[in-house]
């Protein structure tokens, strides 16, 4: 019986870390010239099969779960994909031409997305957040 509580107790952990929780990415690159790109770190695993969001659209300024929201959702989108694997932290994952879903540099380097972003180089923000939906950050 032992064995049996320490065996799921263990799970249940792994469980809990490998869940996604603010400050567990970090954007390394940015590339608003051509057709675009940026690049995230995990500070933490991801686990498999995961969705995250990534937006430029506007945010109203209030927190999340006290009215805040994107003003609107016009702009662009990568919904991201990670795979069927668990990401290790300290992965790079490098996302290229994320302007234009039919250039063949198109993607990720992990995983797969959808979606375009048209990032500019100057008065921009990229978040990246998990949500219910691609505009319903939570």
């Amino acid at each position: 019986m032992r064995i049996i509580n320490l065996a799921l107790s263990f799970f249940i952990s792994l469980n809990v870390n490998a869940q996604l929780l603010e400050g567990t990415l970090m954007f390394v690159g940015f590339n608003a010239d051509g057709l675009d790109g940026f690049a995230i770190v995990s500070l933490v695993d991801i686990p498999a099969n995961s969705t995250i969001y990534f937006s430029d659209n506007e945010w109203n300024g209030s927190a999340i779960g006290f009215g805040g929201a994107f003003i609107n959702t016009t702009e662009g989108i990568i919904t991201w994909s990670t795979g069927v694997n668990f990401i290790p932290a300290g992965t790079v994952v490098i996302f290229n031409s994320t302007s234009d879903d039919a250039d063949l540099d198109y993607g990720a380097s992990v995983g797969s997305i959808s979606g375009e972003i048209n990032l500019n180089a100057s008065d921009e923000v990229l978040y990246a957040y998990l949500g219910t939906d691609d505009v319903t950050p939570t």
